[in-house]
């Protein structure tokens, strides 16, 4: 076990890129923070404490949790960050594709929250924040699959709300609109005009603003977006 840990204990999947790596990079500064990723080179040029995971793999991503909190202690805040994207007509969509933004999106949150809540029953307290999209309360087309899979974490958000606020687990959703990543580029769509879209320094600043307040406040659903986006 960790001694002398900086702050809370943080990890956040989908890590090593995008929002998971700004919003590392940020709360590092007041807290210890360990990433988990499925790309090792990029793990490796980070800071932080790594671990590759994927979180379509429960027995790989159950290892890796454990010998985490072997190490620290305690699991303070959880961050279900790895996601996906796919755009275009449903019949456009290949089955792979489909069935990667489900295995991601959804079963990917639901096997790390299952994992991780025990640590946190144990505990007695803990936060976990899944990072929906503004495609979970809202819909438009060509987007029938991933908005799907972001009304699932809705769903999902709001369910483990209730089922573990009695237990003093904090369930929060995050429901960023557009950001500035590599996740439209690295989704086939490297065009993708970013003009109206968040800084992730901003998202990055919603997620801090989140796990700074009181251990008794719960933000049930946080939301932004760019103002003319």
């Amino acid at each position: 076990m960790e001694n002398n840990l900086l702050g809370k204990v943080i990890i956040i999947t989908g890590g090593s890129d995008g929002l998971g790596r700004e919003t590392a990079k940020l709360l590092s500064k007041e807290n210890t923070v360990i990433i988990l990723g499925r790309d090792k080179d990029r793990l490796e040029t980070s800071n932080f404490d790594n671990y590759i995971c994927d979180v379509t793999k429960p027995k790989e991503a159950e290892e890796v949790i454990s010998k985490i909190y072997s190490k620290y202690g305690r699991i303070d805040c959880f961050i279900n960050n790895a996601g996906t994207w796919i755009v275009g007509k449903l019949e456009d969509n290949s089955f792979d594709k489909i069935s990667e933004v489900i295995d991601v999106n959804v079963k990917g949150v639901i096997n790390m929250t299952k994992i991780v809540v025990p640590y946190m029953k144990k505990q007695g307290n803990g936060l976990i924040i899944n990072v929906d999209s503004t495609a979970g309360v809202n819909w438009k087309e060509n987007y029938s699959v991933y908005t799907s899979s972001k009304w699932a974490i809705t769903g999902f958000t709001k369910a483990m709300q209730s089922e573990l606020l009695k237990q003093g687990i904090r369930v929060e959703g995050f429901y960023p609109g557009t950001i500035r990543t590599r996740l439209f580029e690295k989704n086939g769509l490297p065009d993708k005009d970013l003009t109206n879209a968040l800084k992730i320094s901003t998202a990055a600043k919603a997620i801090k603003f989140m796990i700074d307040q009181d251990d008794d406040v719960v933000i049930t659903d946080l939301g932004i977006k760019h103002m003319y986006n």
